[in-house]
């Protein structure tokens, strides 16, 4: 094997490493969440898998919390929700690149600086934030990489405390900061990494990409120290603190959204998404049909395009542009209708209704969708993604 090979395969390991502190979701995730479908429509009654117990106490808040595991909804619709403490939305005004620039050593040079935060949009879309820059000192110039984000969780899911597995050779530290926060750090060639992680779920994630040397090997432009310092550095507060909580993100407002469009029927969160992306289960009478939500910041003078067969374009029932898009498969999993609106402020959130996994064509739980196309536009148009 040749040292690049090497270095493939190296790499592939600790990124997914990396990856999974967000806890994003599982590669299979409709074909386990129709099984459970499944299992649940033949005794006819609403029971907890064990597998989705041992999930639920294994990420606590996710489903508890952001949307109270399964939500029912009478004739009437959902209950009023309660005001949700704690939650103002304003503008944040603040400056990633200058943020950026404090928390990096000063002995070098920002340029090239790119960030990326809806911070006058909707709750919704706020929480992450991106931020890059290229720094430049006596030793080179690499490419640093920092998003702030707040998990949907607080439990130990998200909390990057090992150093074993795939890491093991990768100089790998974790450590604590006076605040109670949690520090990883670890590095291959041409790539260091710092995590920072505190209490109250704000994640800062630190990526640098180092310059190649003549030789073909990498020289770090900065200490693994200091990638680490620049991932616990309290100049992250006040970005910290206006990124939106977990009952204004997308798993949060899901019951709310849905039970203003499902009349009789329920919805469950079936296993932990994005800050993004969520997936749920909606039960209408002995129909069950398997949704995707999707959010995302757009410029506020974005247009709709149509690039499938069947596509319609044309306005919503209260004026907001829309798109319909009829059957499509995307990877591997089909789709039977999607409904993507253009919201104020700049977010364009798409409803997928009818998810089939490639292996589960015949399953009629799923198959055909239970919700109308005035159910699922009525889900996209909801007014509490606007908060």
């Amino acid at each position: 094997m040749t040292a690049e090979d090497r270095f493939e395969r190296e790499l592939v390991e600790v990124m997914r490493a990396a990856a999974d502190d967000f806890g994003g979701p599982s590669h299979d995730l409709v074909r386990r969440s129709i099984e459970r479908g499944r299992r649940q429509r033949r005794v006819h009654r609403l029971r907890w898998s064990g597998t989705l117990v041992a999930l639920f106490c294994l990420v606590g808040l996710v489903v508890g919390t952001a949307s109270g595991g399964v939500r029912w909804f009478g004739d009437d619709g959902p209950a009023p929700v309660a005001a949700r403490p704690g939650v103002a939305r304003g503008d944040w005004t603040g400056n990633l690149l200058a943020n950026l620039t404090a928390a990096l050593p000063g002995n070098g040079m920002v340029s090239d600086g790119e960030t990326a935060f809806a911070g006058t949009g909707p709750m919704v879309l706020r929480a992450s934030a991106f931020v890059a820059a290229r720094y430049t000192n006596t030793i080179g110039t690499a490419r640093v990489e920092v998003t702030i984000a707040r998990l949907p969780t607080t439990t130990a899911w998200n909390l990057p405390q090992e150093c074993g597995g795939s890491l093991a050779d990768t100089g790998c530290v974790v450590s604590h900061g006076l605040d109670g926060g949690t520090l990883r750090t670890f590095a291959i060639p041409k790539f260091q990494f710092a995590t920072y992680t505190r209490p109250d779920s704000t994640q800062v994630q630190v990526r640098a990409v180092n310059p190649d040397s003549p030789d073909g090997t990498s020289q770090p432009v900065l200490s693994t120290a200091e990638i680490g310092q620049t991932a616990s550095s309290p100049i992250w507060d006040d970005i910290r603190s206006a990124l939106a909580p977990p009952q204004v993100q997308v798993a949060g407002l899901l019951a709310e959204a849905v039970g203003s469009a499902v009349r009789d029927g329920s919805v469950e969160l079936v296993v932990p998404g994005t800050a993004t992306e969520v997936q749920a289960l909606v039960r209408t009478g002995s129909n069950s049909t398997m949704i995707r939500i999707r959010v995302k910041p757009v410029p506020e003078n974005a247009l709709l395009l149509c690039t499938r067969g069947g596509c319609e374009g044309g306005l919503t029932v209260n004026g907001l542009p829309a798109r319909y898009d009829p059957y499509y498969v995307e990877d591997g999993v089909s789709v039977q209708q999607a409904v993507t609106v253009l919201h104020p402020d700049g977010l364009e959130l798409t409803v997928e209704s009818g998810l089939v996994g490639p292996a589960d064509v015949a399953n009629d739980a799923v198959q055909g969708g239970s919700l109308t196309r005035e159910q699922v536009e009525a889900i996209a148009t909801s007014r509490v993604w606007d908060a």
